[in-house]
């Protein structure tokens, strides 16, 4: 019983030390739909949703900067609805670096960041049904990133 409550205790306290981020609030917002979904995501008018289907069936939607000549290497993120065998992996060898908090759907959801061999930081999260990636070359836009996937609501 005595383990118990201290197991709760320290879950508890380590739960709040996670540092909050809010959801992104911009000026320049568009709302898109995800597909034929009854999800929509809010993001900045300089990005765009693209859809992309797996070979077994899955659906996902990347966000990307509408700038061609950064669009590969800018801030980017992924969401995907789980159908089947994912189409990226969250699998990291290294333990997270931070993990931060946020709201999405209008539940707590955390993000575990990592930086990658190349420099880049990546940030993985899955909850109700949906798979997040976000990554960006620096940690603020990373935080950028993060703040725009957790727009995601249901129309």
């Amino acid at each position: 019983m005595y383990r118990f409550l201290l197991f709760l205790l320290l879950i508890s306290c380590t739960y709040s030390t996670y540092r909050t981020i809010e959801k992104y609030a911009g000026h320049d917002m568009v709302t898109t739909r995800l597909g034929e979904t009854q999800f929509v995501l809010n993001h900045p008018a300089n990005m765009f949703l693209e859809e992309a289907r797996g070979k077994e069936g899955q659906l996902g939607y990347g966000l990307w900067l509408k700038d061609s000549a950064s669009r590969f290497s800018g801030m980017h993120g992924f969401i995907e609805i789980e159908h089947g065998k994912g189409i990226g992996s969250a699998e990291k060898d290294g333990p997270a670096i931070e993990v931060v908090r946020t709201i999405v759907l209008n539940k707590p959801a955390l993000w575990s960041v990592f930086q990658t061999g190349t420099g880049y930081y990546t940030s993985f999260m899955k909850i109700g049904g949906f798979s997040f990636t976000a990554s960006a070359l620096h940690r603020s836009s990373l935080d950028s990133v993060i703040t725009i996937l957790s727009t995601l609501t249901k129309d």
